[in-house]
């Protein structure tokens, strides 16, 4: 998915472009192995310790393939915004799903797997975590780019969950509660309060951009880079201006251009260099270059439409 995501970025689709036929066998491996059941589509593929992640990045691969070609609707019992995702045929086999519906049985398996309290976790149902939070709510903006419904009542608990991590009313965000404060977690929290409607005037928001361009990009957390730069991007001002210049050449600087390795990043920090390795480094290093391209500045080029759940007065201004 992490692969597929910076092949999306670059403008290509399983529809157009030079590596169409990898794109397009990749989402085709998505979707054979999703399992269809009443709950959705579930893409984790066999993880059961850390599925979620897996779920919310290919949910986010299928939207946006989906957002880009264009693929329309259907126009026969198109239902509400408030109806389930529709049930796949018991006959039809997994490798022949078209893409929307792929798409919509995986956004719906996100919507069940939320916790009580908002958050999701590494399996469906359990408490949140923060990070594992920003991939949903990643893959739930995808969707309503793609027009994928999201049951409802689903993006209004996402804010109640932030709510109970977050620090200086919400200008920063622990991992699980405020006392496990980090500095990826915070870019998280913050992108997922951009998304869920907090405007560009809202004073924690401010305070929080603050916080990211004081500290800038680290040189050993490309998660929390990828994080903060959408941040910053959205933000805009001078703000971004300074942020993109340290984050942009600092990556340029630091690929690999010989050897087998050539047009690689080597992994860096605990994240990259135990767990994720050079793919993973690699694959949040283009998708941090191509902020460009993948995303509109929220506070420029898009107007907050009636689907946005809006916080009410009270949940603006928790005690946290």
């Amino acid at each position: 998915s992490l692969a597929l995501l910076c092949f999306l970025g670059a403008g290509h689709t399983h529809e157009a472009g030079e590596f169409r036929p990898q794109v397009k066998a990749g989402l085709e491996y998505l979707i054979r192995n999703m399992e269809v059941s009443e709950f959705g589509g579930d893409l984790r593929g066999g993880f059961t310790s850390q599925g979620m992640y897996v779920q919310g990045l290919a949910a986010i691969v299928l939207c946006e393939a989906l957002a880009m070609t264009n693929e329309a609707p259907p126009q026969v019992s198109a239902g509400r915004a408030s109806d389930p995702p529709p049930a796949a045929s018991e006959e039809r086999r997994r490798d022949t799903l078209p893409l929307r519906e792929a798409a919509q049985q995986a956004v719906g398996f996100i919507a069940w797997a939320q916790h009580s309290e908002g958050g999701w976790r590494y399996a469906p149902k359990q408490r949140g975590d923060t990070s594992v939070v920003g991939w949903q709510v990643m893959a739930l903006e995808s969707a309503r780019s793609a027009r994928i419904r999201i049951a409802p009542g689903t993006l209004a608990r996402v804010s109640q969950f932030l709510n109970r991590v977050q620090i200086e009313r919400g200008a920063r965000y622990g991992y699980d509660s405020p006392r496990r404060e980090g500095s990826a977690t915070s870019a998280v929290g913050l992108l997922c309060r951009m998304y869920l409607g907090w405007r560009r005037d809202h004073p924690a928001l401010a305070r929080g951009i603050q916080h990211l361009s004081r500290r800038g990009p680290d040189r050993n957390d490309m998660y929390h880079n990828y994080y903060a730069t959408q941040v910053l991007h959205h933000w805009g001002g001078d703000e971004w201006q300074a942020w993109n210049a340290v984050m942009r050449d600092g990556l340029v600087h630091a690929q690999d251009t010989e050897g087998h390795a050539k047009g690689s990043w080597p992994p860096t920090g605990s994240l990259g260099a135990i767990h994720g390795g050079r793919l993973y480094q690699t694959t949040l290093s283009i998708m941090t270059l191509e902020v460009y391209y993948r995303h509109l500045p929220l506070y420029r080029a898009r107007n907050l439409d009636a689907e946005t759940p809006q916080l009410s007065p009270e949940s603006q201004s928790p005690a946290n």
